[in-house]
């Protein structure tokens, strides 16, 4: 009987063995093939890694492009619906504070001009959200409620065909690399950190699912609308967040 404990116990440590070696044919077959990896940290501290992160286009472009400029604080008043081509502008954390304090409040939003799912999800239903404020008196941009729109990768092409389709009227943003990463999650996990640190704190790298941020005069973060996988969920969050900016304003 103490052959066979002995037996079972060797057998199941063989075992983990062999997972621990699988597990890490795996991580040198990811590492080899797929360099861009990252470890990612959940809430509860635990850590997983993923490879092959998307990129952004940055190193087809320069910042003195004719339609990629620095950013310039009085541009988000500007309006421009007639360009086929736009003039997009960088923008970074300390920038969009700076919109800010220009206004009572600023809403500001990332999104995926190449990703169809996110765009769906996340980025239409937030266009729509702006569009009942405005039936409903928010005059944007004016001083009032800014409205702040940052790509997360520098495809101008499909920038522009977007932004045209839905006939976007205000300055475009772009999330510049290599200010922050060129890894599009990176990046948004690096400037969502940026707004809310005591977030990441508590949330750490889950923090890329903050997507929509309301600012005060002050460049404080003082709502928020998080994904949540559940777009009936994420319907509810933008109606409570708009209800919360007419309160404010109206």
């Amino acid at each position: 009987m103490k052959f066979l404990r002995t037996l079972i116990l060797a057998c199941f440590i063989g075992s983990l063995s062999g997972c621990g070696i699988m597990l890490d044919g795996i991580n040198a077959y990811g590492l080899k093939h797929y360099p861009d990896d990252y470890i990612f940290t959940k809430p509860d501290g635990t850590t997983y890694r993923e490879w092959n992160l998307a990129k952004d286009r940055r190193s087809k472009l320069k910042e003195d492009s004719i339609y990629l400029r620095k950013f310039e604080l009085n541009a988000f008043t500007m309006r421009d619906t007639a360009s086929r081509r736009r003039t997009h502008m960088a923008l970074t954390a300390a920038n969009l504070k700076q919109i800010a304090s220009r206004n009572q409040l600023t809403i500001f939003t990332t999104w995926f001009p190449t990703c169809g799912p996110s765009l769906e999800a996340y980025t239409i239903p937030t266009l729509k959200m702006l569009g009942q404020l405005k039936k409903q008196g928010i005059a944007f941009n004016t001083g009032q409620v800014a409205f702040v729109f940052g790509s997360v990768s520098y495809d101008l092409a499909y920038m522009d065909y977007r932004l045209n389709k839905w006939k976007f009227p205000f300055q475009s943003y772009i999330i510049p690399s290599p200010f922050y990463s060129e890894k599009i999650i990176l990046k948004e996990i690096g400037l969502n950190r940026e707004l809310l640190p005591e977030d990441y704190e508590k949330v750490k790298d889950d923090i890329s699912n903050y997507k929509v941020f309301l600012l005060d005069k002050n460049g404080n973060v003082i709502d928020k609308v998080v994904a949540n996988y559940d777009d009936a969920a994420f319907a509810k969050e933008l109606d409570r967040f708009a209800k919360n900016i007419k309160a404010s304003i109206l």
